[in-house]
């Protein structure tokens, strides 16, 4: 299956606008609760998403470099992880944020694996890895959701 260079790019730029979006809800979280566990996770997912960031910045500014033709991440529309995401930017209420986040990572997750179905890897083998390694931490952080949404512990003590 070859897919041209203009549809794997917008899939990725669209993977990094969408990072940048969760980078600011999990780093929003980190602050409104007291739940230590859970402020691990969200670390993590805060980690992840900023490694991704820069690991997708390098790609795009080596690629801006070999072209003529400068890459407008504003015209790519609002996607609905990004819409989830600021659902979460924009609440107070704890559990509202955390419910946009785990929709907002469930279409992360399905963005990754769509990337890694369609993207040549063997230039950007460090990028498959650092997509494989996210898939499964956000997969982690659904289950520590649910568990956590099950015994209450979300909000603040």
């Amino acid at each position: 299956m070859q897919n041209n260079s203009k549809d794997i790019l917008r899939e990725l730029v669209s993977i990094f606008k969408i990072n940048l979006s969760r980078a600011r809800v999990y780093e929003k979280l980190l602050g409104m609760t007291a739940n230590h566990d859970l402020n691990s996770h969200f670390q993590e997912q805060l980690n992840d998403s900023n490694r991704m960031v820069k690991e997708l910045e390098l790609i795009f500014n080596e690629a801006i470099e070999d072209s003529e033709k400068k890459v407008l991440f504003e015209d790519l529309q609002l996607s609905q992880p990004q819409f989830y995401f600021g659902m979460a930017q924009n609440s107070d209420n704890i559990p509202t944020i955390v419910i946009s986040c785990k929709f907002g990572d469930e279409y992360l997750k399905g963005k990754y694996q769509k990337a890694m179905q369609f993207f040549d890897f063997r230039y950007f083998p460090k990028l498959k890895n650092i997509m494989n390694k996210y898939v499964s931490n956000i997969h982690h952080m659904m289950q520590v959701l649910e568990i956590t949404f099950s015994d209450n512990k979300l909000l603040p003590s």
